[in-house]
């Protein structure tokens, strides 16, 4: 039964590798989108303004309005864990240490409640839904 709850922790972290991943991915394009369209703003005030079609003190004014919108946007952390996908680790787990791989248990799992047996007679078999994994964030 330790091989097949070793198996399921791991295939447990290989697949919320996967949607911490996509979480940053999702957050990143997100803001490289949003900074984007403020820089695009940026260009058309400037432009306005090298046209004279606004004065100086109104290309202060909306210059400084994006900026402060630019500041107000949260940045993604990148963190070097995030660009390692679960089907990387899926594929190197195996000849990881068991070093490493505790290492890489302990950046997913806060920890792992085992529950106790819901059969107690009869032979003792693996059951997944007694494992209730906590997640790091």
């Amino acid at each position: 039964m330790a091989a097949e709850t070793e198996a399921w922790l791991a295939e447990a972290a290989f697949q919320f590798q996967d949607a911490r991943v996509v979480g940053q991915t999702e957050a990143t394009t997100q803001w490289l989108e949003q900074t984007g369209a403020l820089d695009a703003r940026l260009e058309e005030i400037a432009a306005d303004y090298a046209l004279r079609a606004i004065g100086r003190s109104e290309w202060q004014a909306a210059r400084a309005a994006v900026e402060r919108a630019k500041a107000a946007l949260p940045v993604p952390i990148a963190r070097p864990h995030e660009f390692t996908t679960g089907a990387m680790l899926r594929s190197a787990w195996d000849s990881m240490a068991v070093s490493v791989q505790r290492a890489v248990l302990d950046d997913i799992f806060v920890k792992v409640v085992v529950m106790p047996r819901r059969q107690i007679r009869g032979a003792k078999s693996f059951d997944a839904w007694r494992l209730v994994p906590e997640w790091k964030q």
